[in-house]
């Protein structure tokens, strides 16, 4: 090591960032993030050069970050991987499903508790696969749990990943370009229900099924089997009228064979 310097936010300063930049203060000050900011150079002479951080700007931070998205997303366009999730095909009826999300969540409870009291009483095999779902390690939890769903691939139907909420800070780390190919090139259907923003991260550019929010999720999949169970009704339906007109049918048939072998006998006779 050549040489290093200090960087400090003193609580002071820290109440007055965190006054300005609000709820998107704490993933600005990450680790890994790129930032702009404001501060008071100091030299000591046993303890060195330190930069007193008195204010950041965030639209700094943030523009880098949609320089990357857009990279990230013409990169995935020339590998062609933005629709090839969208290609891959849902069963009739949709009973398993992997679930990639964390039990701190409160949207992962929000899912479970809209799926599992569905008003039809349609019931499904949930397998739950725990997940960070903000800061540095989502790429490599996300990465993780869908070479695990890939190991038993068969036993899933499709895959949900679920998040519930945040600033556009926090649902940054979606837009990772490992984490995007990864679903993207998943061979079964995956279905997001990320956060609320009007803007869609790169990962749900790619899924299968984007939705906004968890129970978005949720009814995305109870919909989407009550529209299957409508289709056998329709055709029960389809199959006991076309029965009862062949038994109207052939009921008249054999009132004709009736009263024609009557007159044949008595004529007989």
């Amino acid at each position: 090591m050549i040489a290093k310097a200090q960087g400090v936010i003193w609580y002071k300063s820290a109440l007055f960032i965190k006054k300005k930049l609000g709820d998107i203060f704490d993933s600005i000050i990450e680790e890994g993030r790129q930032i702009r900011f404001k501060a008071k150079v100091e030299f000591h002479e046993i303890f060195g050069l330190k930069f007193s951080i008195e204010d950041i700007e965030p639209s700094y931070t943030l523009g880098n970050l949609e320089m990357q998205r857009q990279k990230t997303i013409e990169k995935l366009k020339n590998e062609n991987l933005l629709y090839k999730n969208q290609n891959t095909i849902l069963p009739k009826a949709i009973k398993n499903i992997a679930v990639i999300s964390s039990t701190k969540a409160a949207g992962y409870q929000d899912f479970i508790s809209h799926i599992e009291n569905n008003p039809y009483n349609y019931r499904f095999n949930i397998e739950f696969y725990d997940s960070s779902m903000q800061g540095n390690s989502v790429s490599k939890d996300l990465i993780n749990n869908l070479n695990k769903i890939l190991q038993n691939i068969s036993h899933f139907d499709c895959v949900v990943i679920i998040r519930g909420g945040g600033s556009k800070m926090d649902l940054s780390y979606f837009d990772n370009y490992d984490i995007s190919k990864n679903v993207a090139e998943f061979p079964i259907p995956v279905i997001t229900g990320i956060g609320h923003d009007i803007d869609k991260n790169i990962i749900e550019l790619v899924a299968h099924s984007p939705l906004k929010t968890p129970i978005a999720v949720a009814d995305y999949i109870i919909r989407y089997n009550m529209e299957f169970e409508a289709q056998i009704l329709n055709n029960l339906n389809l199959i006991l009228n076309n029965a009862m007109n062949i038994i109207k049918n052939k009921e008249g048939e054999l009132d004709i064979l009736k009263t024609y072998i009557l007159n044949q006998s008595v004529s007989r006779l």
